[in-house]
């Protein structure tokens, strides 16, 4: 098949990789999760097997099981330190509220 190039922007974002997989977006999905985790919300589990593929692509998949194990068991202190030392080991920031 042939491949067309693709418009790209002037100055394309540093966070954006060749796909079209935008780093900004998996970090707001994750803060959000976060954020249902901190607050021990139990849709926590829906929202990350929406979310799994994004959050797999940010944290890696063994983290991302982990995390999935954890939110399963309800544990969600452990999946929220999880997931920010997945984040951390991959030098992405997510806010966390305190």
């Amino acid at each position: 098949g042939a491949w067309a190039p693709q418009e790209v922007a002037a100055t394309p974002s540093p966070g954006r990789a060749a796909e079209g997989w935008n780093v900004e977006d998996a970090v707001a999905c994750a803060s959000r999760f976060a954020q249902m985790l901190a607050s021990s919300d139990g849709d926590a589990g829906d929202y990350l097997e929406q979310n799994r593929l994004v959050l797999q692509r940010l944290f890696g998949d063994a983290a991302c099981d982990g995390i999935a194990q954890a939110v399963q068991g309800f544990d969600f202190d452990t999946a929220l330190q999880a997931m920010q030392e997945a984040a951390a080991h991959r030098g992405v920031v997510i806010d966390v509220p305190a």
